[in-house]
């Protein structure tokens, strides 16, 4: 794997890759953040929304590529100047077939996305604002460090106002 892999260095705010790019080789890559802290983020209407944070040592997968979709409405984006190892799904996928130990990084990526995700919608569906903001900080506190308030803001599905007010009331 590592023989395909590019690492690149990002500077804070610099897109990865951007909305609806899976045409794009960029796309149907496997990221692995080494150091920093980047976000999957997309648009509704126009307004940017934060859809997922990852910080150093862990691995961002594009799941529209599992599913062939010709593109992805999620962009990455580096939140501060961030080292990033890009490698190809395809040849992921293909090694995947004759080693076990890439088939089984492959489960555990997609093991990943799936319980944060669950655990993502079950906060959405019974946290107040306030609680998810609260657990928020306690779970990621390097994110809450180095995210803007409005990033965090619309993670949480609240608006940049609300947040404001209930780090006040503290």
């Amino acid at each position: 794997i590592l023989d395909h892999a590019t690492t690149k260095t990002y500077m804070k705010g610099e897109i990865v890759a951007d909305v609806h790019s899976n045409n794009t080789p960029a796309s149907n890559k496997v990221y692995f953040v080494e150091s920093g802290i980047a976000r999957t983020f997309y648009y509704k209407d126009i307004k940017d929304i934060s859809h997922y944070f990852f910080t150093e040592n862990t691995f961002k997968l594009n799941v529209d590529i599992l599913t062939n979709k010709k593109e992805s409405p999620y962009g990455f984006q580096a939140l501060d100047a961030c080292v990033i190892t890009e490698f190809p799904y395809d040849v992921i996928q293909r090694l995947s077939d004759s080693h076990i130990s890439i088939n089984k990084l492959i489960q555990k990526l997609m093991l990943d996305v799936i319980f944060n995700f669950s655990s993502r919608l079950y906060d959405m569906q019974f946290e107040n604002a306030n609680e998810r903001y609260h657990n928020f900080i306690q779970s990621h506190p390097e994110i809450h460090a180095k995210a803007s308030l409005g990033h965090i803001a619309s993670y949480l599905g609240i608006s940049q106002q609300t947040l404001s007010v209930i780090r006040a009331n503290k």
